[in-house]
């Protein structure tokens, strides 16, 4: 007989017992679908979000950092043919108006705006821009900015988020350079410098390396100084004396070589390491490759550096100068903080050997090597901020005759002992003149360099 009851209450057992097995599978289930709703729906329902825009109401200061001719051509002016004119809404801020005659461009102060926030917009009036530039804006509030302005023509107009991106649209939607102004900024070499030394020697016609940053406007053109070819060394007065602590904004630094006035050209100048610094002592270096200057007195080029001291030819670095990176470069010097001694097997009268880094006319040496003294020990502190820098040991053979009077080195073996290893070079037979020592650059491989880049070895 059939057990009716025992099968009904058998049923429901298994029904209840189904049930609770699937409680975990639900909740696995929901929690699954919870996530997913989390952490993949946003990227589809939730809008990007939108450049934020540069608001501005009232500008005090404007600066360029354009040159007045592009690279290597100084016979083509590349001036601001076209004023800058900036605007809030339909509000004038100011300009910097062009003068095609001087290359100048003189900020001129506008109007105030008070309406709703609207990104700040740059018409190309009665111009063209030649050049991408940077703009080093001040506004009243104290509130400094670095824009990045790409070549224009007259009649056009961008607008700029509040990292100095531009757009050709209102709505910032249209950027029109390839990456953002912030990371575009992030990888140049923005320091004020308060000194300057180099590695190399100058041939005569050179005169100063011009070193700026944000603005070449005359007549507040932020000019930090004059770093001399010859012994004067670095003249932070030749311009402005106080620029290191008034230039402000991201704009990279730039150094313009120029030749003085009784140059022959071309004029070759020589690559160099320059050792820069500023007022709390940090350190940088840069890579000056050989330049050519084709023009005529009074006409230099400019070099915008990255933040690892490569030289490049254009503001915005995209066009760089030379064939390595100034870091690898930077890597094959042999750079010791001090020279414990130095020995050679003869020195001819009147002869003697400096040991020097970073700048070769710091009258504090590494140590000296005479012919009738013999090892002079350094008195260039272990302090010293050059030595932070990355330029490689100079081995400079000097000739102390008092008159112009040719000195004859014979070939020899010299023994450096350093802090950071013993080195054992040849110096091939030479003759010095009394005008300039002959410089050597000590690679990290132990060889002898006749170039600052440490490409052309010394063979015996």
């Amino acid at each position: 007989m059939v057990n009716y009851k025992y099968m009904v209450n058998k049923n429901i057992e298994q029904k209840t017992a189904l049930k609770i097995r699937s409680i975990p599978l639900i909740t696995v289930s929901v929690l699954a679908i919870a996530i997913y709703a989390i952490a993949i729906l946003p990227r589809f329902f939730l809008p990007v979000p939108e450049s934020v825009p540069l608001v501005i109401f009232n500008l005090s200061e404007v600066h360029t950092d354009v040159f007045d001719h592009p690279f290597g051509h100084p016979e083509i002016p590349s001036c601001n043919t076209g004023d800058i004119v900036f605007y809030s809404s339909n509000v004038d801020l100011g300009r910097l108006k062009a003068d095609k005659e001087s290359c100048e461009s003189p900020y001129i102060d506008g109007l105030i705006y008070s309406g709703r926030n609207t990104p700040l917009k740059v018409l190309i009036e009665n111009g063209d821009i030649f050049l991408d530039q940077h703009l080093t804006i001040h506004t009243e509030n104290g509130n400094d900015y670095t824009l990045c302005l790409p070549k224009l023509t007259n009649g056009q107009i961008v607008y700029f988020d509040n990292e100095g991106t531009p757009y050709t649209d209102i709505k910032l939607t249209q950027r029109i350079i390839n990456e953002s102004c912030k990371t575009q900024l992030s990888g140049g070499m923005v320091i004020n410098v308060y000194d300057a030394g180099k590695s190399a020697v100058y041939p005569n016609g050179f005169d100063y390396h011009a070193l700026v940053r944000g603005s070449f406007n005359y007549p507040d053109i932020w000019e930090f100084g004059y770093l001399f070819g010859d012994d004067r060394g670095f003249d932070r007065e030749a311009m402005c004396g106080d620029c290191y602590s008034r230039a402000y904004g991201n704009a990279p630094l730039a150094i313009a070589p120029h030749p003085t006035g009784s140059a022959s050209f071309p004029l070759i100048v020589p690559a160099d390491i320059v050792t820069v610094w500023n007022v709390t002592e940090e350190v940088k270096n840069i890579c000056l490759p050989l330049t050519f200057l084709p023009g005529n007195p009074g006409d230099s080029e400019v070099y915008y550096l990255s933040e690892d001291g490569t030289a490049y030819e254009d503001a915005f670095l995209t066009i760089k100068a030379m064939a390595e990176d100034c870091e690898l470069i930077l890597g094959r010097g042999a750079i010791p903080k001090q020279v414990i001694s130095a020995n050679t097997t003869i020195l001819p009268d009147q002869a003697a050997i400096a040991f020097t880094r970073g700048d070769i006319y710091d009258p504090r040496l590494l140590g000296w090597l005479r012919w009738d003294e013999g090892w002079i020990e350094g008195d260039l502190p272990l302090s010293s901020v050059v030595l932070k820098g990355g330029a490689p040991l100079v081995i400079a053979l000097q000739n102390l005759n008092s008159e112009e009077v040719e000195l004859s080195w014979p070939q020899q073996e010299l023994t450096i002992i350093t802090d950071i290893g013993e080195y054992r070079v040849c110096i091939p037979e030479q003759v010095i003149s009394a005008v300039k020592p002959l410089l050597f650059y000590l690679g990290n491989d132990g060889l002898l360099y006749q170039d600052v880049f440490l490409q052309e070895k010394i063979i015996c």
